[in-house]
């Protein structure tokens, strides 16, 4: 899953990121992750502060 400010900056809209495909790292083993949802934006330090592009993966996915 990935943010809504995720899905914009990089696909254009969340109906677009849903099934598109995206990898993290540039090293020859770097994981290929497919966007299965969005989740809405959300806000950690402060109400000012612009919500993050997230990327949301399972925690026993997380260290492969």
């Amino acid at each position: 899953m990935v943010s809504e400010s995720f899905a914009r900056r990089y696909f254009g809209n969340a109906r677009a990121a849903i099934g598109r495909q995206f990898g993290i790292g540039r090293s020859p083993g770097s994981i290929t992750h497919t966007i299965v949802g969005v989740a809405r934006d959300v806000r950690y330090q402060d109400l000012r502060t612009a919500s993050e592009r997230l990327v949301y993966v399972p925690w026993f996915q997380a260290f492969d």
